[in-house]
């Protein structure tokens, strides 16, 4: 973004990025709990299978409402504690949104990843994604600026979603809408996984 357009472009994007950070927050705490507890489980796949697919997919509802609620709220916030001048960090910011999101869900499931023994995996998605951000960047920047940057981030994470839904599936036959759609029966099985710890 500096490259492209300068200082000022960089720091109105770095406001956009740093506001929709913020979502980030839930699928952090998740995950530092859950990597040591899906280690324990190692002996008891059926539980991994269970535990990992709720919490990925209740991680990525709940920050999608987290998404929505910032998305309503971020102009005005962005106003007040900046000024009107960085007004266009809100626009950047509502393109980050839906990459923030799945990033949150795809942070979940790389723990189950490296849980498995194969935490290579979660390296060369990241690879992969470094690569297509910077090339989507180099691209879409010049074309369409602030929101050139936003739109080739988010895409970004969209890919690093998709990668490690792909992937997770392959490791442990577990469906992609296991992952993505709430079920009738969450809240029961919530209450029997920790029942049974």
């Amino acid at each position: 973004v500096n490259m492209f357009l300068g200082p000022a472009g960089a720091g109105i994007y770095t406001i956009a990025a740093q506001i929709s950070e913020r979502l980030w927050l839930l699928s952090q705490a998740v995950s530092t709990v859950l990597l040591p507890r899906l280690s324990q489980l190692s002996s008891d796949e059926s539980k991994r299978k269970q535990l990992t697919p709720l919490l990925t997919r209740w991680v990525l509802w709940i920050t999608c409402l987290g998404g929505i609620f910032l998305a309503t709220v971020a102009y005005p916030l962005i106003v007040w504690v900046f000024g009107e001048e960085f007004s266009s960090a809100y626009w950047a910011l509502v393109l980050l949104l839906p990459g923030m999101i799945a990033g949150s869900a795809s942070r979940i499931l790389a723990n189950d990843i490296a849980a498995r023994g194969r935490p290579e995996l979660n390296m060369y998605t990241s690879f992969i994604v470094v690569v297509l951000n910077i090339v989507g960047n180099l691209l879409l920047i010049p074309l369409f600026g602030l929101l050139g940057a936003a739109i080739a981030t988010s895409l970004a994470y969209f890919i690093n979603f998709l990668m490690r839904l792909i992937t997770h599936r392959y490791l442990t036959e577990v469906s992609i809408l296991s992952n993505i759609l709430i079920r009738r029966d969450d809240i029961m099985l919530i209450r029997s996984l920790m029942s049974s710890e």
